[in-house]
C-alpha cells in the first residue's frame, strides 16, 4: 500500500485493503480478527460492552476493526448483525456494529472516486445503507446514552453522505463532546465533514477548527492530530478533485505545512 493509498484511505477515499494489519498490533484486536473471521461475536460483545467511561476511544477502535473484518471476510455480515439486533435488542454493541458495517458497505457500493464516477446503482445503495447506519446509530445512542461513539459517526453519515450542513455537524459534535471532550473519532469525523469537498465552504473553516483544537488540547492528546488530518484533506483537494498532482506535491513539500 503506497503513500497515496495511505493518504486517501485516511479520509475514506482509498481502496479497502483487507491484507493490511487492521489490528495495528493490538492483542485484543488481533483476537477479535481471528474470532470474527469465524463469525464468532460472543467475545466481542463480552469485552466491548464493558468498555465505557475512559475507554471510549479504545472501544471505537475495536468496533472499527470488527466491522472492517466482517465486511472483508463475511459475505452475510449484514444478516448476522440484523439477527443479533433482533435477538438482543438491548445490546448497544450489536447496533453499533450493524451501523458501522452498513456505513462501510455504503462506501464500498459507492466506490472511492469523485461523484461523477458513481453510477445510479452505487448511488442508490450508498444512500440506502447510510440510512440503515443512521437508524442503527440512533438506536445505539438510545441504548447507551453516555456513549459518544454513535454521535461521532453520525457526523460522517450526515456531512459526508446523506447531506447535512455545518450547523448540523457542529450540533452532532456537541453531542460527542458533552460525553467525551477529547473523543478522537468525533474530532476526526468533524474535520472530514468540514473539508471543502463536503462542506463547500473553503478550506479555512476546517483549519480554524483544527487550530482551535490544537491550541486547547492537553499535551499528548490524540485530538491534536486534527491539524495533520486537515492538511491531508487539503492535499486531497488538489490531488483528487483538482487533479493537480504538481500542486498536491508542492503542498506536501511546503515547510509551513510540515511544521
Amino acid at each position: 500500500m503506497g503513500l497515496l493509498d495511505n493518504l486517501l484511505s485516511l479520509i475514506g477515499l482509498g481502496p479497502t485493503v483487507p491484507m493490511r494489519d487492521l489490528a495495528m498490533g493490538d492483542p485484543q484486536a488481533k483476537q477479535f480478527v481471528s474470532e470474527v473471521q469465524r463469525a464468532n461475536f460472543s467475545g466481542v460483545d463480552a469485552v466491548v460492552s464493558q468498555m465505557k467511561d475512559g475507554a471510549w476511544d479504545d472501544r471505537d477502535f475495536l468496533l472499527e476493526v470488527v466491522a472492517e473484518v466482517a465486511l472483508a471476510k463475511l459475505p452475510a455480515a449484514d444478516q448476522i448483525f440484523d439477527a443479533w439486533c433482533k435477538n438482543q435488542p438491548t445490546s448497544s454493541v450489536a447496533h453499533l456494529l450493524k451501523a458501522r458495517h452498513a456505513m462501510l458497505s455504503a462506501w464500498q457500493a459507492r466506490g472511492g472516486g469523485t461523484s461523477d464516477t458513481v453510477g445510479d446503482e452505487g448511488e442508490r445503495l450508498f444512500g440506502e445503507r447510510l440510512q440503515v447506519a443512521e437508524q442503527a446509530f440512533l438506536q445505539a445512542a438510545d441504548l447507551e446514552p453516555q456513549d459518544p461513539t454513535p454521535w461521532a459517526h453520525m457526523i460522517h453519515v450526515r456531512m459526508c453522505g446523506l447531506g447535512g450542513d455545518v450547523n448540523l455537524g457542529l450540533g452532532l459534535f456537541g453531542e460527542v463532546t458533552q460525553r467525551d471532550p477529547l473523543h478522537r473519532s468525533g474530532h476526526m469525523q468533524l474535520i472530514a465533514g468540514l473539508a471543502h469537498k463536503w462542506s463547500g465552504a473553503g478550506h479555512e473553516p476546517m483549519f480554524q477548527f483544527a487550530r482551535n483544537v490544537v491550541a486547547t488540547a492537553p499535551e499528548g492528546s490524540d485530538v491534536a492530530m486534527t491539524i495533520a488530518m486537515a492538511h491531508v484533506e487539503r492535499w486531497v483537494w488538489d490531488y483528487l478533485f483538482k487533479e493537480d498532482e504538481a500542486a498536491a506535491e508542492l503542498y506536501l513539500q511546503d515547510s509551513k505545512n510540515q511544521a
